[in-house]
């Protein structure tokens, strides 16, 4: 890329801001801005909006202004790329490039718990069961991450910093911009679950990289891969732009 970029690297509500710090470490030793906003929670719903607000909050505290910006989403950070662009217009940066990392496309006003199902539906069945019931989803325990996460300290961290959100969360409805995508859009693949979004991708002629890994967490497990293939995306989007 011969024009320099800010990439903005979103972690799920769900998680953290550490899921994506050795990546922004990577980027930031090859000499590229990299910022992780951390999307929290500061009241009740709408939640999509609070974590847009962090999103936009955490770019104009770490990110030069007029850098043109790179919006990478990992999860269910995905989803708020379809109000997310269109804040950040608004404000006055420049949206060069969108990748959903692993993540889901913008529910265009369904729910998240309706996207989950429609995707796969056993799982979301399995959700919904557990809201009902008062049970807080995910609960990821150690044992169930170390396959994914084999450093002991990132594992904990992930561990420490996961937020199992509130029933209000999963049945929000999330506005999408009517002209969304307005930037180029790509996805990079890890995992067998975001079969859907490498589906919406070839559907819509997105670029698509796709990591025969089927770990989720890849970006704790293996990040030079993850920035390399972030590079190599941004750089074909970028230029399939111009």
């Amino acid at each position: 890329m011969s024009e320099r970029h800010a990439f903005v690297l979103v972690h799920s509500p769900i998680s953290g801001p550490g899921m994506w710090q050795p990546v922004a470490d990577v980027l930031a030793g090859r000499d590229i801005v990299a910022t992780v906003p951390e999307v929290v929670d500061d009241g009740g719903p709408p939640f999509w909006r609070q974590h847009t607000r962090c999103v936009v909050r955490g770019i104009a505290e770490d990110v030069e202004a007029g850098l043109p910006l790179v919006l990478v989403a990992h999860s269910a950070a995905g989803q708020l790329l379809g109000v997310l662009g269109p804040v950040l217009r608004d404000a006055g940066y420049h949206v060069a490039a969108e990748i959903l990392a692993d993540a889901g496309v913008p529910p265009e006003g369904r729910s998240r718990l309706e996207q989950l199902h429609d995707d796969a539906p056993e799982l979301g069945d399995h959700v919904r069961a557990l809201l009902e019931d008062g049970v807080p989803f995910p609960s990821w325990t150690d044992d169930q991450l170390a396959p994914l996460v084999p450093d002991d300290h990132r594992r904990a961290q992930a561990l420490a910093e996961l937020r199992p959100p509130p029933p209000a969360y999963w049945v929000e409805r999330i506005p999408t911009a009517v002209d969304w995508p307005d930037a180029p859009v790509g996805a990079l693949i890890f995992s067998e679950a975001y079969q859907p979004t490498l589906q919406a991708a070839t559907d819509n002629g997105w670029p698509v990289r796709t990591l025969d890994t089927d770990n989720h967490l890849l970006m704790l497990a293996d990040e030079q891969r993850v920035a390399d293939e972030l590079l190599a995306l941004t750089d074909e989007l970028v230029r399939g732009s111009g």
